[in-house]
C-alpha cells in the first residue's frame, strides 16, 4: 500500500484525515516488522518526496548501516574462540544474549535498504523510460 488513500476535511480549521476500513483492515494486519517495514516506506516518502533525493539518501545510509555490520563483525572477531581461555565462557555468552541480535538486525537493515533501494531505481527508470 505504497500510496495512502486518506481523504483530508477541513473542519474548524482542523484537518481531519478519515481512515476507510480497508486501510484500518491493512494497518491493524501487519506484524511487527511488516509494521516498521511500512512505516519506514512512508516516512522516506514523506522525508524525500523526490525521488531523487530518496535515493541519494538511501545510498549513504546503505554505507553507514554496512559500517555498522562491520563493526558487529569486528567484535565478533574479537570474541574468544579457544575453549581453554578463562574469559571463553564470558565472550559465548556475551556473543550469544548481546551481539547476535543487533549483528543480525545489522545485516537485515543492510538487506532492507538494499532492496529499497533496487526497487527505487526501477521506478526511476521506468520514470525516465515513459
Amino acid at each position: 500500500m505504497s500510496k495512502r488513500k486518506i481523504e483530508e476535511i477541513s473542519e474548524d480549521q482542523k484537518k481531519i484525515k478519515i481512515f476507510d476500513d480497508k486501510e484500518i483492515d491493512y494497518y491493524t494486519g501487519l506484524k511487527n516488522w511488516r509494521l516498521s517495514n511500512e512505516v519506514e516506506t512512508q516516512a522516506l516518502e514523506r522525508a524525500f518526496p523526490n525521488r531523487e533525493k530518496r535515493l541519494k539518501f538511501l545510498k549513504l545510509f546503505l554505507e553507514f548501516s554496512e559500517a555498522k555490520v562491520k563493526e558487529y563483525k569486528f567484535i565478533d572477531k574479537l570474541m574468544l574462540k579457544s575453549r581453554e581461555h578463562r574469559r571463553f565462557v564470558d565472550a559465548k555468552q556475551f556473543k550469544n544474549t548481546v551481539l547476535n541480535g543487533p549483528y543480525k538486525g545489522a545485516k537485515i537493515e543492510v538487506n532492507r535498504i538494499s532492496n529499497l533501494i533496487s526497487n527505487l531505481e526501477d521506478v526511476i527508470n521506468k520514470e525516465i523510460e515513459t
